[in-house]
């Protein structure tokens, strides 16, 4: 009332309406009494009152009863706005609570108080416009377009009715409002200016001087929206979720709750991992330790990531290649080989091949080729990756070196989606990959895993096609041939066999090994062969 104050004529009956009211409804109380029964009672105050000033001052004219029945019907509304107000603020959400309602409940009263205060205002800026704008683009960029199609019409018809502006304004703000919601969760840039944008056609229509909407109001609503904190609209964001009932709300609080949890005991491993490594000298125990450290430190970092929220890409990535396997072994003790694979998928997308050479042979070799294969699997499912994983091995060999336990890696991931192949070789024997009849070999220079404390980690990488082969192999096929470069007559004997079945091209390559080793002694030989499609 205050802010109205010199506003029109209307002033006065306004001001006595009120008190008139005020002193009834201190009289007789409210919780005994209907809001039916007060909302009647205050509209025929209301009325009363203000045909009894008009027609003391002599200023009822038709105009002026139309006037009093429109400021009627907003009485009724306004009565039934603040009452479902005042209840969410002492009840809070409830189950009976309607999420469209409460949206516009809330959406009204913000735009009121607004009007308040904007009648105070010595700037050409109007800052209701501004209100309307702002909140037209944050709930349809919050929520989704029927919302945001909602607020703006709202928003529109509150400052028409209070700023006397254009009908077409509601229209305006109601199409913005759709835009924004079209554009839910897009980056806020492109949101803004296409808001803008659109506010602006809409207000050009007209043309000027008479514009349905001033330029400078929707860029200064673009421009706050950009540059609020994120923690500002997920603080919007919460209660809108709550306002909506909606289950994405809880499952929003939920994974917040659990990232930020994640996120502390990400912080805790990595200072225990950096505890570890300043302790001096290297040992075995304390570096497999600090490797668990930074390994759940990686692992957790990478759920962490996997829980924060990211719009979905237009394109989604599809599977386009798939991989046929064929597996060929040979033991030297009986059936117990020393050598040991793992043909497996780590996650929907990527597919690891590895093999381990355990040195020495049996029951012995094949314990600790199988733990080196065993784990690293196992490390890698849990997140940790590669190199980490492959240092941790490293480690535990070491723990055992009195046994003289050491092993080789070769293992190759597969991107299916893309056909990015990464191959990492430690200690182990050349691969190959044959593609359109040529055969080049992949060999990189280091020492079995369990011999030195920091074992250099290199890989290769590849970029596969459709129909590329393959071809890993154990030191026991290229050491088949004493007499000529064991990677050599490899190479040569895939080049010539023309089958395309995978199962045959390792059964081929392993009888030619047999076959070259003749009499002598012959050692644990695995091939593992992958066609790509």
């Amino acid at each position: 009332m205050i802010s109205a104050y010199g506003a029109s004529y209307g002033y006065l009956p306004d001001l006595i309406s009120l008190i008139v009211i005020t002193i009834v409804f201190l009289i007789l109380g409210t919780k005994r009494i209907t809001l039916m029964f007060r909302a009647l009672l205050a509209g025929g105050i209301m009325v009363g009152v203000k045909t009894a000033y008009y027609l003391w001052s002599g200023l009822f004219f038709l105009y002026d009863g139309l006037t009093v029945a429109v400021e009627l019907l907003v009485l009724f509304l306004f009565i039934y706005v603040f009452h479902a107000f005042l209840k969410l603020t002492d009840k809070g959400i409830t189950e009976e609570s309607k999420p469209v309602e409460t949206l516009a409940v809330v959406t009204i009263v913000v735009m009121v108080c607004t009007a308040s205060i904007s009648m105070f205002q010595f700037i050409p800026i109007s800052l209701l416009h501004f209100m309307a704008l702002f909140l037209t683009l944050l709930i349809g960029y919050l929520i989704g377009p029927s919302e945001g199609a909602m607020v703006g019409i709202i928003t529109g018809v509150i400052t028409m009715l209070i700023a006397y502006d254009t009908p077409a304004f509601p229209g305006i703000l109601g199409c913005c409002g759709l835009l924004a919601g079209f554009l839910h969760q897009q980056r806020r840039i492109i949101t803004s200016i296409c808001f803008v944008g659109l506010a602006l056609i809409f207000g050009l229509l007209k043309g000027y001087p008479s514009l349905y909407i001033s330029v400078y109001e929707p860029v200064i609503a673009g421009v706050i929206f950009i540059v609020v904190p994120r923690r500002f609209l997920d603080f919007i964001n919460n209660w809108l979720y709550l306002i909506n009932k909606d289950e994405s709300f809880y499952e929003f609080k939920n994974k917040r709750r659990i990232r930020d949890q994640l996120t502390g005991y990400r912080d805790l491993f990595i200072n225990l991992a950096l505890s570890c490594a300043n302790l001096g000298a290297y040992d075995p125990a304390r570096d497999i330790v600090c490797q668990q450290f930074k390994g759940m430190a990686r692992a957790l970092e990478k759920i962490n990531n996997e829980l924060e929220w990211k719009p979905a890409p237009l394109v989604q990535r599809k599977v386009k290649y798939s991989l046929n396997l064929g597996i060929a072994t040979y033991a030297k003790e009986g059936k117990i080989s020393g050598d040991s694979y793992l043909c497996t998928g780590i996650s929907d997308s990527e597919y690891m091949i590895a093999l381990s050479d355990g040195m020495g042979k049996g029951a012995r070799a094949s314990e600790e080729s199988t733990l080196t294969v065993n784990t690293l699997y196992n490390l890698l499912k849990a997140g940790f990756d590669v190199e980490l994983a492959l240092k941790m091995i490293n480690s535990i060999l070491l723990l055992r070196s009195d046994d003289e336990i050491f092993s080789t890696v070769d293992m190759g991931f597969i991107d299916l989606t893309t056909g990015r192949a990464k191959i990492f070789k430690i200690g182990a024997a050349s691969s190959f990959i044959k593609r359109d009849g040529i055969v080049k070999s992949i060999k990189l220079s280091a020492l079995p895993m369990g011999i030195i404390e920091r074992v250099p980690i290199e890989s290769i990488s590849l970029q596969l096609r459709k129909g590329d082969e393959l071809i890993i192999v154990s030191d026991g096929i290229t050491e088949a041939d004493r007499d000529q470069d064991g990677v050599e007559w490899v190479r040569e004997s895939i080049q010539q066999i023309r089958s395309k079945d995978p199962q045959t091209i390792a059964d081929l390559i392993l009888n030619k090994a047999v076959q070259r080793y003749g009499l002598r002694e012959k050692d644990d030989m695995t091939v593992l062969v992958a066609v790509v499609n």
